[in-house]
């Protein structure tokens, strides 16, 4: 084969690549391990749970580069609770363990805040603004976080590429992001940066760290998740 077709041949396995659909999977360094089972409602669970961590911190020091990008923040210590305790509770459509992610993830955030709303009442908060199991279906949707950003009075923004999710983290932000979960979607906090990974708090798997990259991968284009143009919030 000559230059010519060889690199022709190389250009057109490129761009074969660059427009395969992209799949949701769980990568050996994940500290996640997910393991498929459908009888769960997000088809599945990690087998490397942390029940009840209260706080996920490294303890290195944080430093910056030259140019003032800082490359390592401290993951800040949520509450974790766990959507599946009074799981049978009703708000709305719904039951807690089915559609229960987005207040329960609010519970943690707002822990850290000094507001210690439960995951429930969260759940009737985000009912009654429309955005919990009521005008959109099951779940809650993205505009729920702006409503909880305006009870804990924070700021709230959508993240709309995967440089600007890592430097919302990279500078102390926490997000919001809801991803694809088994058969369904499902919403985790993220919080800290080091090395290209992130602290999550999962309503289901408990806390363990991910690739910020792959989380960015497998966020949800599900319309009820993206009514504000975007399934990933920054909060802060």
């Amino acid at each position: 084969m000559n230059i010519r077709n060889f690199l022709i041949a190389t250009l057109a396995t490129a761009s074969i690549c660059a427009f395969l659909p992209v799949t949701t999977v769980q990568a050996e360094e994940d500290t996640c391990g997910w393991v498929t089972d459908w009888s769960l409602p997000d088809g599945g669970y990690c087998s490397k749970q942390n029940w009840g961590a209260t706080t996920s911190t490294w303890t290195d020091t944080s430093y910056t580069q030259d140019w003032g990008t800082p490359t390592y923040a401290d993951a800040k210590g949520f509450t974790w609770y766990g959507q599946y305790n009074n799981a049978r509770t009703v708000i709305g459509s719904g039951n807690m363990q089915d559609n229960g992610c987005v207040p329960t993830t609010a519970a943690m955030l707002s822990s850290y805040y000094g507001n210690y709303m439960s995951p429930e009442d969260w759940g009737w908060y985000l009912n009654s603004t429309g955005n919990f199991n009521s005008t959109y279906g099951h779940g809650g949707t993205d505009l729920s976080w702006y409503d909880v950003a305006g009870v804990l009075g924070i700021g709230a923004w959508g993240i709309y590429d995967v440089d600007s999710m890592k430097s919302a983290l990279q500078n102390g932000a926490t997000i919001a992001i809801a991803i694809y979960y088994g058969r369904g979607t499902h919403c985790v906090l993220l919080t800290g940066y080091n090395n290209g990974t992130t602290t999550v708090y999962d309503a289901i798997g408990g806390t363990y760290t991910k690739s910020v990259e792959k989380l960015w991968a497998s966020r949800s284009f599900d319309y009820v998740d993206t009514l504000s143009g975007s399934s990933v919030i920054a909060l802060g």
